[in-house]
């Protein structure tokens, strides 16, 4: 609730503390399994995407490993070596595979630079394991605007979504 707002009426009051019930945890669990590799914060910069923009509202893959992982040599037993690539490869928040492109999104509260390296060096590891074709579009997902980074995203050829 903010702590500025000054509720004139009882009904004013009981509205704002009605959006802001707790999740039970069954929808926490279900959302979780929704959304693997989102935080809370992410899975909520994503679903204001989604619904401000419903045309994307189309099936997405969550929590895609890219790249090859870490090889802890010939020694490692396994097992332990599975894991290891598994838990060191690359995660893309989500991807969605149109006919005449590929969409690769971070979703990042605050992004910063950090957001463009990860999309390029995804771009990078798409193209590596699975060619160039269809065409790659990268975007980032965000919350707060920051200084420069529109300027970036227009250079670079992401896409830059602020959702407010």
């Amino acid at each position: 609730m903010p702590r500025d707002r000054i509720f004139h009426t009882i009904e004013e009051l009981q509205a704002e503390l009605a959006k802001m019930r707790p999740v039970s945890r069954a929808e926490q669990i279900t959302e979780r399994l929704s959304f693997p590799n989102l935080s809370a914060s992410e899975v909520a910069i994503w679903q204001k995407f989604i619904a401000a923009n419903p045309a994307f509202a189309i099936t997405t893959l969550y929590d895609i490993l890219i790249g090859v992982g870490a090889d802890l040599g010939p020694d490692a037993d396994p097992a332990t070596q599975h894991l290891a690539k598994l838990l060191s490869m690359k995660r893309i928040d989500a991807v969605q595979i149109l006919p005449d492109c590929i969409r690769i999104f971070e979703i990042k509260p605050n992004a910063g630079l950090a957001g463009f390296g990860q999309l390029l060096s995804y771009r990078a590891l798409w193209i590596i394991r699975y060619g160039p074709e269809p065409p790659i579009d990268l975007w980032l997902i965000t919350d707060v605007e920051r200084a420069d980074m529109r300027t970036t995203a227009t250079a670079l050829g992401v896409h830059y979504v602020v959702t407010g």
